[in-house]
């Protein structure tokens, strides 16, 4: 009998997730989603490394939950932060599993465990399983990682997690210490952050590009610098908290680039990331490029990627200047703008209030 998985969420990472997935034989794969064009069209991917288009096979579309996630034997779940709670709360009525998130970190483990407890297992990936980015609708463009980083809160998950996930990926997969590693893992809530405030900084939230902006392939040096110290501010905390987190590993180590000028060159020059672009879009009233405030780079990496990390470190008493002055000035950006974030995360709302909680929570 054929195991069910189902895949929340039709973006970036939902869809080629999906298209791979529908190969495999042993699964009966559901893709949830809201987007009426997605029901009636194929889904496909193009592989940027082979340079051939793949496209689903067997695969259900649907929009009723309830059909997608109950009975599941592995539920992925591949949407922004700020959406976790409220479909925490939707599918905890069902019976299923695995609840794997892609990327794992932004606070999901901690809201899972709120709403499931121990009804289920509960995992994630330190970073996404593709470089990717929406082409259309139905198609994107992507570069496929070697090798996968897995976490799960339980540690008796793991092995299980682990073949599970090489089986669909096809690629090997790393069991990692614990989950706090996929939570502190120095992803983008301090790459896109610092490569936001670069851009911004000295922009007014009215203002107006006179053309696209490459986000990486036009990286620059504040951005690194930016990076470097963020990420040193991260190891910090790391340091002061006493459980096995080598696992995290530092930015510099990464990208292999030691320097400021070694970490632009190395960032603006890898080729899966050179067409992604900034957050702006296009208004053509002003024929100009304004900001776009409904991308997860504000959305998500600064309320549930660089603000959770400050978190960790109030609550460890570690200092992180260069975090603080990079989340004030997006608060004040998006005050000015009169932007109103989806939702707010705070550690405390989860039961983490102090050092002794976080190693308790996450030592098992």
């Amino acid at each position: 009998m054929k195991q069910k998985i189902c895949i929340i969420g039709a973006g970036n990472i939902g869809i080629p997730i999906a298209v791979d997935f529908s190969y495999n034989n042993n699964y009966k794969v559901f893709l949830y989603t809201k987007k009426e064009c997605l029901k009636t069209k194929r889904l496909s991917y193009y592989d940027i490394d082979s340079g051939k288009t793949v496209e689903s096979k067997d695969l259900i579309i649907t929009d009723v939950l309830s059909e997608a996630c109950n009975n599941s034997n592995l539920i992925i779940v591949t949407y922004p932060s700020f959406l976790i709670e409220s479909l925490i709360k939707s599918i905890s009525e069902y019976t299923f599993e695995t609840v794997f998130f892609i990327p794992g970190y932004g606070g999901k483990d901690l809201i899972s465990y709120k709403y499931l407890g121990e009804k289920c297992n509960i995992a994630g990936l330190d970073r996404a399983p593709y470089i990717s980015r929406l082409n259309t609708e139905t198609n994107a463009s992507i570069s496929k990682k070697k090798k996968l980083r897995l976490a799960t809160l339980k540690k008796e998950h793991s092995e299980k997690t682990k073949k599970q996930l090489e089986e669909l990926f096809k690629v090997p997969c790393e069991i990692l210490n614990n989950y706090l590693t996929v939570n502190l893992t120095p992803s983008n809530p301090i790459l896109h952050t610092s490569r936001i405030y670069s851009l911004l900084k000295d922009k007014t939230y009215e203002h107006g590009f006179e053309r696209q902006i490459k986000f990486y392939k036009e990286w620059d040096n504040i951005a690194s610098e930016l990076m470097i110290k963020m990420d040193n501010e991260l190891h910090d905390l790391i340091k002061a908290i006493p459980i096995n987190l080598s696992e995290v590993i530092p930015l510099t180590i990464h990208y292999e680039s030691k320097t400021v000028d070694e970490m632009t060159k190395k960032i603006s020059g890898i080729k899966s990331f050179s067409e992604i672009n900034a957050p702006l879009v296009y208004d053509s009233i002003t024929n100009k490029y304004l900001i776009d405030f409904s991308s997860r780079y504000f959305n998500e990496d600064f309320p549930f990627g660089l603000k959770i990390l400050m978190e960790y470190a109030s609550i460890c008493d570690v200092k992180t200047p260069t975090m603080n002055k990079i989340y004030k000035w997006f608060e004040d950006f998006i005050l000015n703008a009169q932007i109103t974030l989806k939702q707010n995360f705070e550690l405390q709302n989860y039961g983490l209030l102090s050092k002794k909680n976080i190693i308790d929570f996450y030592s098992n």
